[in-house]
């Protein structure tokens, strides 16, 4: 039936003057029902009124006990019937399903009147004709007639206006992403095992995030993708607990339903209101997930029952809502006889059945342990491997930062020689002997750490810091000196356990070793010169020493001995990576002055409280002169020295010209390598590669 009275609909309704009372009416087409009601009330002595359990349900009970006050025909009580009153006595009772247990519960146990809840839906209604009566005379005046303003759905067209100027203004960007099928090998045949397959997504290339911006990107890396060789480099599984869902409120409802099932909330709600008034379900006008207590020991009664102890969790599930406005006194939307399926019910409509069955199953499974899913994530490396040698350009896992030997290796390797008739024992080979300079390489820093007593690299703890932490001084240094050496020792180890020929292994122990021997002399002149004048020629030596000979010439000259090259192309390589090492050291004075420290991975006043004697801070003395030149030696080697005295030390390096002559220097070393790289190799794409590689050293940012 709905309301009996309501605002008037040809007027405003509404006495603003005197606290906004609202003006009632009896709608036209109540008038008669509402007339009957009044004449039954005049031959009773009780009413009950049993209106829906919510806000606009306690107005309507308010409103009809209002209207048969008003309009009762029972006669005045006589002197003689003093007592009795002109209307009847009445009680309100709620209830939230309509069952036997619940009515008869109710009508135990009934109550007056909420006017807390009547005024609530009162304020609403005023609400509505306020701003309905004010604001929609302005829209037919400004934008159409027709329009109409209202409390909830101009709030409402605002949010998607708002949505939509956000979507109007979001810039698009083109990208796409590469995913991957991949299938389990045999170690034996590598042949793939049928059936055993999985999608993998890129997400690294060569150490950083994959951004591929348009479908010429995307083509070249699937292209790659089609030669490469794929392992797995690491595969992690870990127990995921999922939690069920909450029963259902109005608005979830009719979210599911129309996910599901394609309903309009409008329909949803018909459907719904059917199946209360069957008794079938609880009040489905609620924004709670409460659920009564003897609804929740029904409900792990059933599922004990029916689908067994494990399934049940040891505690009752209990829900709430996390909005302060939601009236928890109310129950979530449930079946009022959880033992009764979709399958039982005697409607024959299957719109009825299928919502009964969301609601159902929600009901039941918001009751249930949690589901324990095994969440697995595998790591995949792919290899990309072009001819009978191999270029490796991992899709993840492997920083383009320093770590670059292993490419110079390979890169070589397929530029001199083809000795080898396979390519798959040849990757695991050059692998060992790029992995065996990696092993050399950290040997080295873990040493130049401790020399130059740098806490950090690349944004980690060096080693002797990280055992300091733990102990004393002592032991950190003792131990990162044992660390460094093992790995050393595990470098060659490498290399005798590949499978290249004797002579191979001899010539690379050879060069591994003069290797050695050169950085170590080079460590040893950083020392002697650190804080102390020399010149220029000294100062470039031991550049050529300390950092060309270990990161560039060594790697690149390894890979010609292995890939049988001539005396003239090493010697090419051997000029190539002196060149580049020049160029590579040049980059990092600069980054040790200039560097931004969270990109660096270090502290940017690390050389300048050593002393460094640098190419560039070399230069900058030689171009200073006088009270500027005196200031740079009081500021460098400062052990204290902070942020203002680095600003002051690169202000003295620009003005002097040395941050200029930096610049054109390793770019002129570059210009001059790339002249030996034509020498080397008439290969196309291996040109290219090495003058990349050129290019990056001295772009890098760390």
């Amino acid at each position: 039936m709905g309301h009996v009275r309501d605002l008037p609909r040809g007027e405003f309704g509404v006495d603003v003057e005197n606290g906004f009372t609202p003006k009632y009416v009896i709608p036209k087409e109540k008038i008669k029902s509402v007339n009957s009601l009044v004449k039954e009330a005049a031959n009773i002595d009780h009413l009950w009124l049993a209106t829906d359990p919510d806000r606009e349900g306690e107005a309507i009970a308010w409103n009809l006990l209002e209207v048969i006050n008003q309009k009762s025909t029972r006669p005045r009580p006589s002197r003689g019937e003093v007592g009795k009153a002109k209307s009847p006595k009445y009680d309100r009772v709620v209830f939230h399903e309509i069952t036997r247990d619940a009515v008869i519960d109710a009508f135990g146990h009934p109550r007056k009147i909420d006017m807390d809840l009547v005024e609530a839906q009162q304020a609403r209604r005023v609400l509505d004709r306020l701003v309905g009566y004010k604001l929609s005379p302005l829209l037919w005046k400004k934008v159409k007639s027709g329009l109409s303003a209202g409390r909830v759905q101009s709030v409402a067209l605002r949010l998607v206006v708002d949505r939509e100027r956000e979507i109007e203004a979001f810039k698009s960007e083109e990208y796409w992403e590469v995913l991957i099928e991949v299938s389990k090998v045999t170690k034996v045949t590598k042949e793939s095992k049928g059936g055993e397959k999985f999608v993998v997504k890129l997400i690294q290339i060569n150490g950083e995030k994959a951004e591929i911006g348009n479908k010429d990107q995307a083509e070249k890396i699937v292209a790659d993708l089609e030669k490469s060789q794929y392992k797995v480099t690491d595969v992690r599984t870990k127990d995921v607990k999922k939690y069920p869902s909450p029963p259902f409120t109005t608005s979830t409802l009719q979210q599911v339903a129309s996910t599901k099932f394609g309903f309009t909330p409008k329909r949803t709600m018909r459907i719904a209101q059917d199946l209360y008034e069957h008794g079938l379900i609880t009040y489905m006008r609620t924004d709670s997930v409460n659920l009564a207590p003897q609804a929740i020991e029904a409900a792990r009664r059933y599922i004990e029952k029916t689908f067994g102890k494990k399934y049940l969790p040891n505690v009752a599930r209990k829900y709430k809502v996390k909005s302060k406005l939601a009236q928890e006194a109310h129950e979530a939307i449930r079946p009022t006889n959880i033992t009764v399926d979709s399958s039982q019910l005697t409607v024959d409509s299957s719109d009825h059945k299928k919502l009964y069955d969301l609601i159902w199953r929600r009901m039941v499974s918001c009751q249930t342990a949690e589901a324990v899913v095994a969440e697995t994530q595998v790591d995949v490396e792919a290899v990309l491997v072009r001819g009978p040698v191999s270029r490796f350009l991992p899709a993840s896992a492997r920083s383009k930062q320093k770590s670059i030997r292993d490419q110079k290796d390979n890169v070589e390797l397929r530029a001199v020689g083809n000795p080898f008739t396979t390519a798959t024992p040849r990757i695991a080979d050059i692998l060992s002997i790029a992995l065996a300079y990696e092993l050399l390489h950290s040997f080295l820093l873990i040493h130049d750490d401790i020399i130059d007593e740098s806490s950090t690299r690349r944004g980690r703890t060096t080693i002797h810091r990280r055992y300091e932490k733990k102990t004393s001084r002592h032991y950190g240094m003792s131990q990162a000196i044992v660390l460094g050496d093992i790995a050393c020792f595990e470098a060659l180890d490498l290399v005798n356990c590949s499978s290249f020929t004797d002579s191979q292994k001899v010539a690379c122990f050879a060069k591994i070793i003069s290797t050695i021997i050169e950085t170590g002399y080079g460590e040893g002149l950083d020392v002697e010169y650190s804080n102390r004048w020399t010149n220029f020629n000294n100062i470039r030596q031991m550049t050529e020493l300390k950092t060309a000979k270990y990161t560039f010439v060594g790697p690149l000259t390894v890979g010609a001995i292995l890939g049988k090259a001539n005396k003239s192309q090493i010697d090419a390589l051997s000029k190539l990576g002196l060149l580049i090492g020049l160029a590579f050291q040049i980059q990092d004075d600069i980054l040790g002055v200039f560097g931004k420290e969270k990109v660096v991975g270090k502290s940017v006043l690390g050389d300048l409280r050593e002393g460094k004697n640098t190419l560039l801070i070399h230069k900058t003395k030689e171009m200073l002169s006088g009270k500027k030149r005196e200031e740079l030696a009081r500021i460098w080697g400062k052990k204290n020295a902070g942020n203002r005295d680095l600003k002051r030390v690169q202000k003295l390096i620009i003005n002097s010209g040395a941050l200029f002559w930096a610049e054109n220097e390793k770019a002129k070393l570059v210009k001059s390598a790339k002249v030996y790289i034509k020498s080397i190799t008439r290969d196309n794409d291996l040109q290219s590669s090495f003058s990349e590689l050129a290019d990056f050293v001295i772009t890098r940012d760390k």
